[in-house]
């Protein structure tokens, strides 16, 4: 036995003594492998671990700062995502510029990276609770939650791959792990592009929360055209689609005496107005959309597009423009009250028919219903092929060389042509028959003559489905989609053959309404009255003929076609001066108006055929859509409004969500 002194002990008990021995120790013996220690035993002992109350405080305020690292690193990218999903809900929609764009990719990249440091948050927290308990984990798995940010190369690593269930006990456990384990990793996969595509707003145009405001007494009035739907849209025009208003007989010609915008030559002196500014275009450019006809209280657009060959003396122009009484009625009854956002609005106009059904209600009554059915509206679109005639003794000749009516060789007699001109009480222009010298179908033709030049133009128009809509408050007038860029594909109804209109030459004539023209070519800025067709030719003067005479006839026909369809009455339930509407239809219209019905159900004798033109409110069903209705029997119309905001926006809506039927 020898004495120890505890200073110099390690034994477990962890005690010093201050310079005083200790009981004897046995001697160390080494039997089965075991040693026997003899407890050191100390007298004047002092503990070296006790702590002191500010130890303490630091040790509980560092539990509860790590206890707050680990609620912020799950709740930023919680509370990030649900305001996400709050901002899908609403359909929140702005129109950011590019350094708010900026701002939010950078946004987008942090909210990235706190999703990934959630995700190693979880898994960490799963290994370690692998790795205090008696469960374990596999061995590939330890550095998983520092794998998460790069999930490719953990994916292609043998750590992944060989982290699988183990044989044994824990079979269960590891195979928990293991789906655990790779459902966060490849979560980690898609949270990189997918938290910038969520995050980011998408430009375009969304539907926008607002509604037409009634505009006087709660009740907007319904406004109905007179007609049948395909009646709007003649294929035929002559005097029987125009108004006695705008015509007056004078001997043998009929003129337009009234230059009002209910009348085919309505907008004819405003497009003479800017048809110099189209002209002094480049040649480089090829299509203008912006040419406005405007009245006090509505505006629409005409777009027009040119192709030429180099040696001028073949031209082509396309032009295309909303029908102006829908653009006049529905911009009138609501649009211009709508609020105003800080973005543009944009209304879109499209039809919806109506065909009526019969069914037995419970009581054996029968009663007609109405079937709604989605469409187009049709515009007006005209195509003008303008070519120099060369000509003999006998004959004048051409080829188109440019146009969807291109042909070789075109050939008309000297006699029929040259007949033309004398007898018409107008210069410039006249109208000439030559549907059968033709190899394809025209509306109408018109000859030019001047000095050293004549020029045929072949005019051929059609109605055309197309969406139309108005850009408010930065709008310069209503305006279809339909293309008119020659450059790019034409749309496939300029080369339509089979639906164009005819145009009488009594019908022509109706254009020869008094204008009013400013001749720049006469070195003077006074304003004169002439025929319209006469201004369009004094226009021209000084210009490449085929391009200034296909370009300004482009847009004299578009946009007479356009106003045909003021030749039918326009009435309202609350100022029908003929008394002709039932007062059963007008109550049904009030009663879907306020919202207390979804259709009109009233007897076949009480529905006139009426065509309805101004808004509804939109019932919650509805709540981005805005209803026009078109009333007609048996085949009624509803035009459809549908405002939307040209912006960024979060939800998925569908741009072209329709009504419900």
């Amino acid at each position: 036995m020898e004495d120890l002194d505890c200073s110099q002990s390690s034994h477990g008990n962890g005690y010093k003594a201050h310079q005083t021995k200790c009981a004897s120790l046995p001697t160390i013996t080494h039997q089965d492998n075991t040693d026997e220690w003899e407890p050191c035993e100390c007298s004047d002992v002092t503990h070296s671990t006790k702590t002191v109350p500010w130890q303490r405080n630091l040790k509980s305020l560092t539990k509860q700062l790590v206890w707050v690292g680990d609620f912020a690193i799950h709740f930023l990218p919680v509370a990030i995502t649900i305001g996400l999903v709050v901002l899908y809900a609403k359909g929140v929609v702005w129109n950011p510029d590019s350094n708010e764009i900026n701002g939010i990719l950078v946004a987008a990249k942090i909210y990235e990276y706190l999703l990934m440091g959630s995700l190693s948050s979880i898994l960490l927290h799963r290994i370690r609770s692998g790795l205090r308990s008696s469960r374990g984990v596999p061995l590939g798995f330890l550095t998983t939650p520092f794998q998460v940010s790069s999930p490719f190369s953990f994916i292609a690593s043998r750590l992944f791959w060989g982290g699988g269930p183990r044989r044994g006990l824990n079979l269960k456990n590891d195979l928990t792990t293991n789906i655990f384990t790779s459902a966060i990793i490849f979560l980690a996969l898609a949270i990189g592009p997918s938290s910038g595509i969520i995050m980011v707003p998408k430009l375009d145009w969304w539907p926008a929360p607002v509604s037409m405001q009634p505009l006087e007494n709660g009740y907007s009035g319904a406004i109905l055209l007179k007609a049948h739907f395909d009646e709007i849209y003649p294929t035929a025009l002559n005097f029987s689609v125009n108004r006695p208003s705008c015509m007056q007989e004078s001997q043998a010609d009929v003129y337009v005496t009234s230059d009002t915008l209910e009348c085919s030559s309505g907008g004819l002196s405003q497009i003479l107005h800017t048809l110099p500014q189209v002209l002094s275009l480049s040649y480089i450019d090829k299509y203008v959309s912006n040419i406005t006809i405007s009245d006090r209280d509505y505006s629409k657009s005409i777009s027009v597009g040119w192709q030429f060959t180099d040696d001028k003396t073949n031209a082509v122009a396309y032009a295309t423009t909303p029908l102006d009484v829908v653009t006049r009625q529905s911009t009138t009854q609501g649009f211009h009250s709508w609020q105003q956002f800080h973005t543009p609005l944009k209304a879109m106009f499209q039809a919806v028919t109506y065909s009526q059904k019969s069914e037995i209600d419970p009581s054996d009554r029968l009663r007609i219903l109405t079937v709604a059915t989605i469409q187009q509206w049709r515009h007006p679109a005209v195509e003008v092929n303008c070519v120099t005639l060369q000509k003999d003794d006998k004959w004048y000749t051409a080829s188109i060389a440019v146009g969807s009516r291109a042909v070789s060789r075109l050939r008309l007699e000297r006699t029929h042509v040259d007949q033309h001109f004398g007898s018409q009480p107008f210069e410039g222009l006249s109208y000439i028959d030559i549907g059968g010298s033709l190899p394809f179908r025209s509306s109408a033709a018109l000859i030019s003559k001047s000095t050293n030049t004549t020029s045929l133009c072949i005019i051929a128009a059609q109605w055309i489905k197309s969406e139309a809509w108005i850009l408010k408050p930065f709008s310069s007038g209503a305006q279809t989609n339909i293309a008119v860029d020659p450059s790019a594909s034409l749309s496939k109804e300029f080369e339509d053959m089979s639906n164009i209109i005819a145009i009488s030459e009594e019908w022509t004539s109706l254009m020869n309404g008094t204008v009013k023209f400013v001749d720049s070519n006469s070195g003077s800025n006074l304003e004169k009255s002439v025929p319209g067709l006469v201004g369009l030719a004094m226009a021209c003067e000084g210009h490449t003929s085929t391009r200034c005479l296909s370009v300004g006839l482009s847009l004299f026909f578009a946009d007479a076609i356009s106003r045909v369809q003021y030749f039918w009455d326009i009435y309202g339930c609350h100022t029908d001066p003929l008394n002709s509407l039932r007062p059963a239809f007008c109550e049904g219209i009030q009663r879907v108006e306020n919202g207390n019905a979804s259709q009109i159900e009233v007897a076949d004798s009480d529905l006139p055929k009426y065509i309805r033109f101004n808004g509804l409110k939109p019932n919650k069903a509805e709540m981005r859509q805005l209803r026009v209705f078109m009333r007609d029997d048996p085949n009624a119309v509803e035009a459809v409004i549908i405002v939307e905001h040209p912006g960024a926006t979060l939800p998925s809506d569908d741009l072209r969500k329709r009504p419900q039927k």
